[in-house]
């Protein structure tokens, strides 16, 4: 499903170079933020799960070697239980902030230009600007682009609501103005 308004990536013409603008309008869905929840804990969450996995691994081994089972069996299920718990909850928290927030559900319009980023809900809910100079890294996955600002995401656009073409311009646009993923 494409949602877009207008698309003018740039061009060369006779040595001059028009500036790049692409407006998209479209709409989000529950998976997009979700896939931007994952970017963007993927690391932080990382140790702690790294953690309790190792500490399951020893207690374990513990009870293995020394025929002790409840340490076995705790080692286990810390084992078994720790990434389902974690990404149980991820998603959890990611379904009920996306429940709390009606303008996620909503259409949105977003403007990239020469002079930064904006976004806007369709109905006039929100409205949110950004210039290049504050956004500071970017990335992308298989559903989302995302951008961020320090540690936090700023803004995502669905990769649904574009062309291959038109992800290929933007991660251009944003390859110039952000610097490389």
């Amino acid at each position: 499903m494409l949602g877009w308004i207008t698309w003018r990536a740039s061009h060369v013409e006779e040595g001059l170079q028009q500036p790049i603008v692409i407006e998209i309008e479209g709409q989000r869905e529950f998976g997009d933020y979700l896939e931007v929840v994952k970017l963007a804990t993927g690391k932080r969450i990382l140790f702690p799960l790294l953690a309790v996995v190792l500490l399951g691994m020893l207690l374990a081994i513990w009870g293995y070697v020394g025929r002790e089972w409840y340490f076995f069996g705790a080692g286990a299920a810390a084992l078994i239980l720790a990434p389902l718990i974690v990404w149980t909850s991820v998603r959890w928290l990611a379904r009920r902030t996306w429940a709390s927030s009606p303008a996620r559900n909503r259409s949105v319009r977003y403007r990239f230009a020469e002079d930064g980023v904006s976004h806007a809900d369709a109905a006039g809910g929100f409205e949110g600007r950004a210039g290049w100079d504050i956004l500071t890294r970017w990335q992308e996955s298989a559903r989302v682009v995302v951008l961020y600002t320090g540690q936090n995401p700023y803004i995502y656009v669905p990769k649904k609501l574009l062309t291959d073409q038109q992800v290929a311009d933007l991660r251009s646009l944003l390859e110039h103005k952000i610097g490389k993923r």
